[in-house]
């Protein structure tokens, strides 16, 4: 199924054996169009790769998600619907499979290095409109490439990316307009992986989650305002506690981890 923005992190585009096709075997690799639960989910595979614009509507034939894929990379507008006949709750672009320019995340604005836009090489800068940097980066192959920084419009860093080839690879990390750290960790390959940390507004730890690509797996902590750990334990491969968990002054058992 497509992406989902309603969660971090997303997970890519994946076949599911439960479609009906209308189109044919190309060197092995689906090609045409594909439709999933009568119509829920649809769209055109073209040599095994996601292909032009898709579509999900829910049981009612209300459209809720609209996008379009190139060579299986989300590309250009994505919009998706919570109402029937309302505005998209969540809209934006992609470029090459990775969000760019300016978003609205159910409801909230998000922003991110801007678009290419056929650019094809060489350095990027935008500003907000009191004349502070917004954006400093680069592009390279048309593709957003190497390290992005952004800045709150008091000239604060808020947000520093790695991508590679326009994929985000490698650190990221994200900071509030007083200067503190919000949130740090890293990709690989365009999905969250190892550990992502997350800190209160005091600068006190807060979160420290493991991902193993882009899924949440491993060791989860967390930890109240005051430095107390609320939870600690291990989240297993299905996304599920597992295992002793420290809950409050408690501890809880929960289903053994496949490890043991």
């Amino acid at each position: 199924m497509p992406r989902s923005p309603f969660r971090e992190p997303y997970s890519g585009p994946v076949f599911s054996d439960e479609g009906n096709w209308s189109g044919s075997l190309q060197d092995g690799l689906l090609d045409g169009d594909y439709e999933i639960d009568g119509g829920m989910t649809k769209g055109s595979y073209a040599q095994g790769r996601m292909s032009g614009t898709w579509q999900a509507v829910d049981e009612d034939g209300v459209l809720r998600w609209s996008g379009a894929f190139v060579d299986g990379l989300e590309e250009g507008l994505h919009e998706w619907f919570t109402e029937a006949g309302g505005p998209a709750a969540t809209s934006g672009s992609f470029s090459r499979g990775s969000r760019c320019g300016e978003w609205l995340q159910l409801g909230s604005p998000e922003t991110h290095p801007p678009c290419p836009n056929g650019a094809e090489d060489g350095p990027v800068e935008t500003y907000h409109q009191n004349g502070q940097v917004k954006w400093t980066g680069s592009y390279a192959g048309g593709a957003i490439d190497g390290v992005w920084d952004s800045y709150h419009d008091n000239g604060q860093l808020q947000h520093r990316r790695s991508y590679a080839s326009g994929v985000r690879e490698g650190m990221s990390e994200t900071y509030r307009a007083d200067g503190s750290i919000e949130e740090r960790g890293s990709y690989a390959g365009g999905l969250r992986d190892g550990v992502w940390e997350s800190y209160h507004d005091n600068g006190r730890l807060r979160d420290q989650l493991s991902y193993v690509n882009g899924a949440w797996n491993g060791p989860s902590e967390r930890y109240d305002p005051d430095g107390q750990l609320v939870s600690a334990g291990v989240i297993g491969p299905d996304g599920e506690r597992c295992g002793e968990w420290v809950v409050g002054a408690e501890t809880v058992t929960y289903p053994p981890c496949p490890n043991g």
